[in-house]
Order: structure tokens, then C-alpha cells, then sequence
């Protein structure tokens, strides 16, 4: 089967384009053979006609096909012609091209190969629609026309005056009369406005004499119209009797785009009254064609004419309707003629054949006889874009005064085209200057870096780069990111980049002002690359950095250390070393952690391993700055690995180490084997007893022996010298009062409040966990509650339980622990405590965190708790506990008589059951908490939570021990 029409003659359009450039003797070439065979017979005959061949060549190609040949005839060898790309598109419209895409713009023969006019066009005029019809509407507050014909529905508005004085407003009635007062009916319709003006003045003046009159039009009357054929919303409207064809069609939507622009018939009768031309109005502001409307006057809109788009560099692209026009020319007035950047010698009319072809037809819009030429329904005519590729320019970008182009001579240099700082913005970056050149035949890219600062004050130096044409300088500022500005440059170096020819890119991370992706210029060196990411920040690592670098084009890297300070301060250039295209340097931050960073590396060293190789990692635990995982070096010692790790903490015990090292034994399975170093200057480098690391090796800096930080006691309250104390392990709380001087004549040693951070930390954990499960029992109580509600089975105590458990869990949830751990401080303080040896009663070991209150002699007994007003009292020895509680109002309904207990001032719980019989339960000390709890069995729904009295217990201590702290 042949193929398609339009792919046929597609391909035979094709042939006819290569062979343009060859020798009319030529016989066809391998390419047109192939495009050949995919024809039918006719199809093959109707080619080798168009590419006007000889007899004989049209029989060789024949044969050649029926042969399965696809090269040229022997007979007639010639060289293969180009294939001539689609002619150009451009898609910016703009008026004003910058330098920057000068620079950057192909040829034109280059642009017509890589760019075609893509331009989407919209048929020109239907966006005058657009918007609220409203907005179009006739105006009423202005004179009427004089030729306005008055009918039924209309108002007259007359005013008499001088004989008699009267004002009248008269309707023009059905039958097309005025009732005018005195006067009688008068009939007006049919007439214009100034024909009834003249009728009523001549009809007053004969039957009114003595009267003069000043008549003019009141409201106006609506009338129908029709709106019909291609319009949005076609009907039937009615509008005012001042309205125009327009302003119907603004009502209706407006015009569809199939409908025209340019023969919009107004019918009156049955007949065509007249033909409005939109484009005269759009193009020319012409409404001599826009005629007033009368009642049941027909707005027929016809279906689209022929049209032609005008695409490219023209003022006005669109698809116009064509109505008398016929030429190049006309289409050309209606898109408003060219831009300043066309080109009209290499326009172009894109046409269908009659045979549903398409083709193209080269047109010179300079000349007369091209733009006389003829234009048919379809057609586009496209205009392409000047040349715009400037050569003997020099362009200057980035953080200067005036951005652009500067004219390039022969010898020119950096410092031409910047003579002085005064034409950069404030605060440049004088040390890393770009430019970016395209190298000759295939305009390739490569960049140059230099110092402008040396450029400035050396001019005769190398820093003073010699410019070639279409070289573009980007300078950058000091407080700018530079990847948005050289963002495009990379791209393009990225973009010629080949299999085994890498983009000369390299890239800075770490600690550094603007780390990222870099150019890498000709003999580009690390401290090039760091210049260019603006220098290091401070606390940067300068004894260890990492560079990865690929050994082959499937992306294999190996990791390399080095050492900045080897030539940023230690003035060794050799260290210094030549990047190549896709280095990664890392660089660190003393006091960061640096894994992070390093994660990619060592994710790609194991990535990229293979059976029976080991990954080149190794790894550093203990006291180091920086434990974890580092890339293995070529011949990496022991010390090295430190280094990398940052360095040794204060508390690492330098005089051994150990070295874990895995080991695979024939095959079969791994064994790991334990080695100690015991050289202390294996920790400062030295070389004859450094140890050489394998992969996966771990050392191990362990801790020196006894060493601790630093733990302290803080004394609060009245010690003669309160403060924070360090002490030594084992050190007793005696030892730190003898060293704080004792305490105070006011210190009430009995309510000392001794706390733990330990013990805290383990009482809000049981706090938190009774929290959780009485909120657990009171959400199984409410849904106890719920379920009696819908049985209208209501138990009021079941509620006023739910209310108390509520209550509870809220002040448990707000209770905060103490950590609190009673003690004898009157015992500890004595002074024999102080000379002789403690007894084990007395001896409190001290552990970091612990705190000391020692309040001021107390006056005041404290009563919390479910009495009617929670206060202190004075203490008097006379009163009882009972006593204190009636003086605080007595104890309130959901008391527990039977479980109220005394908190000391240092702490002890004195309960009724902890005491005999005749004990003293009752006895109240000056310093002591009175806690009166909550009657648990109030809580008897809670059948499986049998510790409440624990929850109310710790409330009551807790409360205590806060108002004593509070106190100081």
C-alpha cells in the first residue's frame, strides 16, 4: 500500500528541497532512495518527475529501487547535499532585543534550523466582546438626536409659559397621539424629533396665543430587536430606541468565532437596510456604518469570510477575515506593518493546494511585486527576525553600573571595558571575575577567571586578560548568590558536554560563603575554586578537607584529603593541585558535625563496590570531636583518621588506642581482631609508627580513667555563703556546708528541702503514669455514664463522681514533681559533723544537679487541701491539728477525715496509722503542712484503680514541698 497523501507529498517536497543545491545531472542520493522506497509505484513516478532527472537517471532509479539499492547511481557520483532545515520561528515579540541575546543569538541560517515561529494566533477583533455588556449600553442623559423618530411609548416633556404656565408630561399613547390639554390629540409617530417640535410650536402658537413652549423628551421607550446567526447568545432583546447595532451586539455576547466581523446585516422588513464592517470601527475608528435601531429591526450575523494569519515580527499577529483585500500588502496594513526587528526579505506564505497540500512560498516583503502578490483563504505569512547576532561585541553583566555591550577592537583588554571601580555597583568581588568565550568552529564554551583587583593595579599583568569578540565579563558582588547569575552559563557547559568529554564543572560544599556548582576555567586550582565561592568561613577545619574525584565515565569516584593549611598558610603551592572536570571538594566546619556533609561520599564508596572488593571506609569512635565514618586514603594512617575526625576531646586518653580491623578468612567467613596502639606520637604524626589503616577499620580514643566533668551542688537560703559548689566524687553534703561556712542564725534547718534530679525525673514518671490511667477509668466511667443516660437509668452520684475524678486528673496533671529526698540537716550541720567522722546516717553523697533550701525560721502552720479556705496560720503550741483545720473554715463534704496526715518541714509524713494510739497524730510543729485529702471512696466507680489514695497522697506532698521552695 502507498502511503497517506500528505506524508507523500510531504517526502516529495522533501526530495525537491535537498536536491535545490545539487547539479541538475545529478542522480539521486542514498537518503532520497530511502525516502522513495516508502512509496507506492505512482507515487515513486510522480517524484522522480518532480526532481526533474533525465530519462536515464529516472530508469536507474527505478532499477535501483527494484533492486533493494539504496545508493546513488556510480554513473553520476556526487556529494551529498545538505538537507536545508524548516525555515525559523521566532517566539519573543518583543520590540527591544538586550545584549545578552545578541550575544547568544544564531545566525540566520542557524536560527531557521533550530527555531520556527511558534506563535499560537487568535482571530483578530473577537476579544472586543470581552467584559460586561453594560459597559456598552447607549447613553440616555443626552440630547436627542434631531432625526430620531418618536413612537409609541415615548415621553414628551412640555413646559408653557408667558399667557399661561404649565408643565405637561405626555405620553405618546398605542395609536401613536399626544392628549395635549387644551389643545387635543395630535398625532406624532412616524415622526423625527424635530418634525414633532416644530408640529406642537405651530400648534400651540395657532390655539395658544399669547404662549410660548419649550418641549424635549422625557423617558424613551424600549423596543425588540433580534439578534440572530453565529452571535454568543442570539434572541430576542429589548434595548433603548437610542441604541445602535453595536450595543445589541455587546448585549448578546458578543460575536462567535465562527461568525463575521465584516458583513453584519441589519434587516429591516425583510430587506438588508445596511452592512456593518467591524474592522472599520477596530482599525480606523470608523462608525459611519453603525446604524440606530427601530422596534422588530433583525441583527443577522453570516459565518466567517476567508481569512489569513499574519504571524512573526509584526505589531499586530493575528488571523484576520479578508473582505475586498487580495494582496501581501493589505495583510500586512491589517497586523499594523513590522516591528524594528524584522526581517521582511526572508518572509514566507505558508498555502494548502487545491490538493490539500501544504507548502511554502518564499516572499521578499521589500519588494513591490511581492506584496502585490495574490492571497488566498488559509494562507499565513509569516515574518522572521532580523539577524540578531552581534560579532565585534564585548558584553559586561552582573553587579555593574551600566549592564551591556561595549564595541571589541583588536588587543582589547579587561581593564577597557573596566577602566575603574567606579562603574560597579557598591561592594564588588574583585578577586573572581568571569568570562565566558565561545570557541571557533563550533562556538563551544570556555571560561576564564582573573582578579580584577590586580587587573586594576598590574595592567602589563596576565590578570589583565586580552578579550576576543562576543566575550561576556560577569562580575560578581560580595554579598551576592552567584548561581542565579551564572545559572544560564552552566547550563550550557552542561549541555556540550559528551560521553567521555565531562562538563568542566567542579563544585565547593561545606564551609565556604556560597557553596555550589562552579565553571572550572584552564589550570583551575583549589584555591581558584574557593575564591570563587568567596572564600571560607570562619572555623573552618584547615587540617582536613575532601576531594572526590571520578576515574572513569560511569561515574566512579575515589576520595582524596588534603590539607588547606598546607598552602593557605604554610606557603606550600605544590599542595595547591589542578582540578579537573567534576571534582567535589568538601570543606568543614571545626565545630560541626561533619557527617552530614560527608554522607553522599561514603554512600556512593559503597554504592559503587563490587564482589570481592572492599568499600574504602573506615571509622573513628570515642572521644573525638567528629566519631563516624570517613573515606579511606591511599596509605591513611592513624593520625590522619584523628585529623579527619576533627581532633581528640579534652578527656581522650592519648597513650593507647585500639584499632578494630575485619579480615576475611579464605572465603568462608569474616573475623574481626582487636589491636592496641600504644604510641603516644602515633597522635601527633609521626611517621616511623604510624599505622597504615585498612578498609573498615574502626580505632577506638577511649576515655581517660577517673575522668568526670564537672558536678555541682547549688546551696539556696540561709548558708553564710549560698552558691553553686563543685565537688569531688564522693564528696558528702557536710563537706560542702563546712565549705559554704554553715548555716545562718535564721536557717530553719528542720525544713531544709534537699531535691535530686534523678528522684524528679522518677516521680514525674509516676505522676505521669497515674495521670494516664485515671484518665484511662474516667473515660470508662463516662462511658458508664452515657450508657445509664440512654437507659434513663440516670445515677446523679454517678455524675458528681465523674466531676470529682475530672477534678482530680486536672490537678495531677498540673502537679509538677520535686525529687525530693528527706533528710536530717540539723544532724548533718552539727559541728562535731564537721571535725569528726560522719556516721552513715548523716552521710548524704552528692551527685551532679542536686539543689539545697534552707528556709528562714518559719512562724506559720500550712492547711491545704478540701477545706473551706487553704491558708497558713500562726503556730501556737496550744492548738491541735483539728484546731488549725477549723481555722482554716473546716473541711469541706468530699473530705477524708479518716486520711489526713501532717507533712513535716523536713519532709516526714505523720499519718493516724504511722503513730500509737495515744501518739501524737494530733501534734503540729511550726513549719508543717496540714493535707487534707479527697475522699477516695467518693471514687467507687473506679473498682479497678485501687492506688487513688496514692494520687492524693502525692498531691499533699507534693503541695507542700512547692509552698516551702516558694517561700525563698
Amino acid at each position: 500500500m502507498g502511503l497517506p497523501v500528505r506524508l507523500c507529498a510531504f517526502l516529495v517536497l522533501a526530495l525537491i528541497h535537498v536536491t535545490t543545491i545539487a547539479t541538475a545531472t545529478a542522480a539521486p542520493t542514498a537518503e532520497q532512495l530511502q525516502m522513495l522506497q516508502q512509496m507506492s509505484p505512482e507515487q515513486q513516478q510522480q517524484a522522480l518527475q518532480a526532481l526533474q532527472l533525465s530519462p536515464q537517471q529516472q530508469q536507474q532509479a527505478l532499477q535501483a529501487l527494484q533492486s533493494g539499492k539504496t545508493e546513488a547511481s556510480s554513473q553520476a557520483p556526487v556529494t551529498e547535499p545538505t538537507v536545508v532545515a524548516p525555515r525559523p520561528v521566532e517566539t519573543d515579540q518583543a520590540i527591544e532585543k538586550s545584549a545578552q541575546e545578541g550575544t547568544n543569538a544564531p545566525t540566520l541560517q542557524e536560527k531557521k534550523a533550530e527555531k520556527q515561529v511558534q506563535q499560537k494566533l487568535k482571530q483578530f477583533g473577537y476579544d472586543l466582546f470581552a467584559g460586561t455588556p453594560t459597559t456598552f449600553a447607549p447613553a440616555t442623559e443626552i440630547p436627542i438626536p434631531s432625526d430620531y423618530i418618536v413612537g409609541p411609548g415615548d415621553n414628551i416633556q412640555v413646559q408653557l409659559f408667558g399667557k399661561e404656565n404649565a408643565e405637561y408630561d405626555l405620553v405618546v399613547s398605542r395609536e401613536g397621539q399626544l392628549r395635549f390639554p387644551g389643545i387635543g390629540p395630535i398625532s406624532v409617530a412616524g415622526l423625527r424629533f424635530d418634525e414633532l417640535k416644530q408640529s406642537l410650536h405651530d400648534r400651540i402658537a395657532r390655539q395658544m396665543i399669547g404662549v410660548k413652549a419649550n418641549i424635549t423628551m422625557g423617558t424613551l421607550r424600549s423596543i425588540r430587536i433580534f439578534v440572530l446567526g453565529d452571535a454568543i447568545r442570539p434572541g430576542s432583546y429589548t434595548v433603548s430606541a437610542l441604541s445602535n447595532m453595536t450595543n445589541a451586539l455587546f448585549v448578546s455576547g458578543g460575536i462567535q468565532p465562527i461568525g463575521s466581523l465584516r458583513n453584519i446585516q441589519l434587516k429591516r422588513g425583510g430587506k438588508v437596510v445596511t452592512n456593518l464592517d467591524l474592522y472599520d470601527l477596530l482599525l480606523k475608528g470608523d462608525t459611519s456604518g453603525d446604524r440606530r435601531l427601530q422596534p422588530g429591526d433583525v441583527i443577522f450575523i453570516p459565518p466567517i469570510g476567508n481569512t489569513v494569519g499574519v504571524a512573526g515580527e509584526v505589531k499586530r499577529p493575528a488571523i484576520y477575515e479578508l473582505k475586498n483585500e487580495q494582496t501581501i500588502e493589505d495583510a500586512l496594513q491589517f497586523a499594523g506593518g513590522f516591528l524594528p526587528t524584522a526581517y521582511p526579505k526572508e518572509s514566507q506564505l505558508e498555502r494548502i493546494t487545491s490538493g490539500g497540500e501544504k507548502t511554502l512560498i518564499d516572499v521578499d516583503a521589500t519588494q513591490e511585486a511581492s506584496l502585490k502578490q495574490k492571497i488566498q483563504d488559509g494562507d499565513v505569512l509569516r515574518v522572521y527576525s532580523i539577524l540578531e547576532k552581534m560579532e565585534n561585541i564585548v558584553l559586561l553583566s552582573g553587579h555593574v553600573q551600566r549592564p551591556g555591550g561595549t564595541q571589541w577592537h583588536p588587543g582589547m583588554r579587561l581593564t577597557d571595558v573596566i577602566p575603574s571601580i567606579d562603574l560597579l555597583l557598591p561592594k564588588p568581588d574583585l578577586d573572581y571575575v568571569l568570562i565566558k568565550r565561545e570557541m571557533k568552529p563550533d562556538r563551544r564554551i570556555e571560561v576564564i577567571t582573573t582578579r580584577l583587583r590586580e587587573a586594576l593595579l598590574h595592567p602589563m599583568s596576565g590578570y589583565n586578560t586580552e578579550l576576543k569578540a562576543r566575550d561576556e565579563i560577569m562580575v560578581f558582588g560580595l554579598g551576592q548568590d552567584r548561581a542565579q547569575l551564572i545559572e544560564p552559563l552552566m547550563t550550557q557547559l552542561k549541555q556540550q558536554a559528551r560521553y567521555n568529554e565531562p562538563p568542566t564543572i567542579v563544585t565547593i560544599q561545606g564551609n565556604v560563603k556560597y557553596p555550589g556548582t562552579y565553571p572550572m576555567s584552564e589550570n583551575m586550582q583549589v584555591s581558584d575554586l574557593i575564591r570563587a565561592a568567596y572564600d571560607l568561613k570562619d572555623k573552618t577545619d584547615l587540617d582536613y578537607a575532601v576531594l572526590t574525584r571520578e576515574v572513569d565515565s560511569s561515574g566512579t569516584i575515589e576520595a582524596k584529603s588534603f590539607s588547606l593549611r598546607d598552602f593557605i598558610e604554610n606557603n606550600r603551592p605544590e599542595a595547591d593541585f589542578r582540578l579537573q572536570p567534576r571534582d567535589n571538594i568538601y570543606i568543614f566546619d571545626v565545630g560541626t558535625d561533619r557527617q552530614q556533609l560527608i554522607e553522599p561520599v561514603i554512600t556512593q564508596l559503597k554504592n559503587q563496590t563490587r564482589q570481592g572488593e572492599f568499600t574504602p571506609v573506615v571509622s573513628i569512635s570515642g572521644l573525638v570531636t567528629n566519631p563516624g565514618q570517613y573515606p579511606l586514603d591511599k596509605n591513611m594512617k592513624v593520625s590522619d583518621l584523628i585529623r579527619a575526625a576533627g581532633q581528640l576531646s579534652e578527656s581522650a586518653y592519648t597513650l593507647s588506642a585500639e584499632i578494630s580491623r575485619y579480615k576475611i578468612v579464605n572465603g568462608e567467613y569474616r573475623e574481626i581482631n582487636h589491636y592496641t596502639v600504644t604510641k603516644t606520637d602515633i597522635f601527633n604524626g609521626a611517621v616511623a609508627t604510624d599505622l597504615t589503616l585498612q578498609p573498615y577499620d574502626n580505632l577506638q580514643i577511649k576515655r581517660m580513667p577517673q575522668w568526670t566533668e564537672v558536678q555541682t551542688i547549688e546551696l539556696i537560703g540561709e548558708v553564710k555563703f549560698p552558691g553553686v559548689y563543685p565537688f569531688k566524687r564522693g564528696e558528702t553534703l557536710s563537706s560542702v556546708l563546712k565549705r559554704a561556712g554553715g548555716l545562718t542564725d535564721f536557717a530553719f534547718a528542720d525544713g531544709a528541702i534537699f531535691t535530686r534530679v534523678e528522684l524528679q525525673e522518677k516521680e514525674q514518671e509516676q505522676i505521669d503514669t497515674m495521670a494516664s490511667r485515671l484518665e484511662s477509668d474516667l473515660a470508662a466511667m463516662s462511658l458508664e455514664e452515657a450508657q445509664s443516660l440512654k437507659n434513663d437509668n440516670t445515677n446523679t452520684n454517678t455524675q458528681q463522681q465523674t466531676v470529682l475524678a475530672k477534678s482530680l486528673l486536672a490537678q495531677l496533671r498540673n502537679t509538677k514533681a520535686v525529687g525530693r529526698l528527706v533528710i536530717d540537716l540539723k544532724s548533718i550541720a552539727q559541728e562535731p559533723a564537721f571535725e569528726h567522722q560522719e556516721t552513715d546516717e548523716q552521710r548524704v553523697i552528692l551527685k551532679n544537679g542536686d539543689k539545697l533550701y534552707i528556709p528562714q525560721k518559719t512562724q506559720e502552720v500550712t492547711i491545704i487541701g478540701e477545706v473551706q479556705q487553704s491558708t497558713s496560720h500562726l503556730y501556737n503550741p496550744d492548738l491541735s491539728r483539728d484546731d488549725y483545720i477549723n481555722l482554716s473554715g473546716g473541711m469541706t463534704y468530699k473530705a477524708d477525715k479518716k486520711r489526713i496526715y501532717i507533712v513535716r518541714a523536713n519532709g516526714a509524713v505523720v499519718t493516724s496509722s504511722n503513730v500509737g494510739w495515744f501518739g501524737s497524730a494530733q501534734h503540729v510543729k511550726a513549719g508543717d503542712t496540714i493535707v487534707v485529702p479527697l475522699n477516695a471512696d467518693r471514687m467507687k466507680p473506679l473498682t479497678f484503680w485501687t492506688n487513688v489514695t496514692q494520687i492524693i497522697y502525692q498531691l499533699g506532698v507534693a503541695a507542700a514541698a512547692w509552698h516551702t521552695i516558694g517561700v525563698l
